[in-house]
């Protein structure tokens, strides 16, 4: 599919923020998203769908990559050039307000009404998306082979932290909440990605930890797979983000090619002030 050279360029240039859940994948991906020029799209569900599609071989690569790049120019460039599909909910790490200037937000919704209006926008700012998807290892190296010009920030926490956070979370209990890194299109059970475990004769913990080490090997695959493509792969360590978010934010910054904003330094304010805060 042929798009205008505003969503191809943006498309194309994404940066993907990637990591297993409960990673510090959200506060990561807010400080990308608020930098210069960047359009940030918050864990889109159709990602963890496609997936799952994907790992179930329910669906091919070329397909796989079509989808999410029409949903990306389309229902995500296209409506936040129009002021339209910001999450303005200020207790949610998702809210746009964390990344995007409320003037601006305003400004789009007052002034820009037809998508060629957003698609001028778009040339004039020369606007770059990063997207983030957590936990879906099946589908990021698809993204970082076909997305040419894409660029990959992976956070990588130790995994026994991220099993004792999971175990905290509930995730994996009758009283958890339902993720969609684990359970995609609301269904409930054995997570996708996992084998025969005996799932059902697991204790809470034992869940956690089987869903952790899968997903630690399905990573170091999908990486190993972006760099023998030759996409840009940047592992970002959780621990030394929290030490030092300042330097370890201006190296995010300079792999991505771009600046700070003044929220940028607001998302890493808020880092020093709380280091040992357990982000997601």
């Amino acid at each position: 599919m042929n798009f205008p050279r505003a969503h191809g360029d943006a498309v194309k240039a994404s940066v993907i923020v990637s990591g297993i859940a409960r990673s510090g994948t959200s506060i990561l991906g807010m400080l990308v998203g608020s930098f210069e020029g960047m359009e940030y799209s918050f864990e889109p569900p159709l990602a963890q769908h496609l997936d799952w599609l994907l790992q179930e071989g329910l669906l091919g690569e070329e397909l796989a990559v079509g989808l999410m790049r029409t949903y990306l120019a389309e229902d995500v460039m296209i409506n936040f050039h129009l002021g339209r599909g910001y999450n303005l909910r200020p207790q949610d790490d998702s809210c746009a307000y964390n990344v995007k200037d409320r003037a601006e937000i305003e400004r789009r919704v007052k002034t820009v009404n037809r998508t060629n209006e957003a698609v001028d926008l778009m040339e004039r700012l020369g606007s770059r998306l990063a997207v983030k998807i957590v936990s879906a290892y099946s589908l990021l190296p698809v993204l970082g082979k076909h997305f040419k010009g894409a660029r990959v920030v992976e956070i990588e926490r130790n995994l026994s932290d991220v099993k004792a956070s999971v175990v905290a979370r509930g995730w994996f209990s009758g009283g958890g909440g339902l993720h969609s890194a684990y359970w995609p299109c609301g269904v409930r059970g054995q997570p996708y990605f996992v084998g025969d475990v005996g799932w059902d004769l697991l204790s809470d913990v034992q869940r956690a930890g089987v869903v952790v080490d899968v997903l630690g090997v399905l990573r170091e695959r999908a990486l190993s797979v972006l760099r023998d493509a030759g996409c840009p792969v940047l592992v970002v360590k959780y621990e030394d983000f929290l030490k030092r978010p300042l330097v370890v934010g201006r190296r995010v910054a300079g792999f991505v090619g771009v600046d700070f904003s003044e929220l940028s330094y607001d998302v890493i304010s808020r880092v020093e002030a709380h280091p040992t805060t357990t982000y997601t």
